[in-house]
């Protein structure tokens, strides 16, 4: 009993931390600065280095440029999508998750693709809500998220003005996309 009352408390305490991040989303957008995205990524590898560790995992980039942008909002939704490449991989195999970039006219088209386990077609709205999680098509029987990181990376996005989906197929990976409008 003494376990799983506290296994509860740790878990309220993780969707009361989440909460607080997902109702001050709309901080961090001060001032334009230049983002070095390749530094982002390696202090990504820096602060996640544990589970990157554990799940053997790598965090593929290319040569990624500086852009203008928010980079609290940026650095928070990158961060969510590595974490969940890297959490929902498939238990046989190590996880491999790519991030590459485009660009457009108007904006910087961020793409992260995993090798995971997938999102069922039915699932890709539904996932960006608070609370979502796709438990069920996955096989999960437990995880250590709470369904609100998807939510937050999706308003920062919108925050920003950009847009934001994810194209899946289960049990081959996942590929979110989501754009960074261009600043002067």
């Amino acid at each position: 009993y003494i376990f799983y009352a506290l296994d509860g408390a740790t878990r309220m305490k993780k969707i009361i931390v989440d909460l607080l991040a997902y109702s001050r989303v709309d901080t961090g957008f001060n001032e334009l600065e230049d983002v070095n995205l390749n530094k982002l990524v390696d202090d990504y590898r820096v602060l996640r280095r544990r589970l990157i560790d554990e799940k053997k995992a790598q965090v593929i980039t290319q040569k990624l440029p500086v852009i203008k942008t928010y980079r609290l909002p940026l650095v928070q939704v990158i961060n969510i999508l590595l974490d969940n490449g890297i959490i929902h991989s498939k238990d046989d195999t190590p996880p491999m998750v790519e991030i590459s970039l485009e660009e457009t006219n108007l904006n910087w088209k961020f793409c992260v693709k995993d090798n995971g386990k997938g999102i069922n077609e039915n699932d890709f709205e539904k996932i960006f809500f608070v609370f979502q999680r796709d438990h069920e098509n996955l096989g999960y029987k437990h995880s250590d998220g709470t369904g609100i990181g998807l939510a937050i990376a999706k308003k920062h996005v919108q925050r920003i003005g950009g847009q934001i989906w994810v194209e899946s197929v289960l049990n081959e990976g996942s590929t979110f996309y989501f754009t960074v409008p261009k600043k002067d």
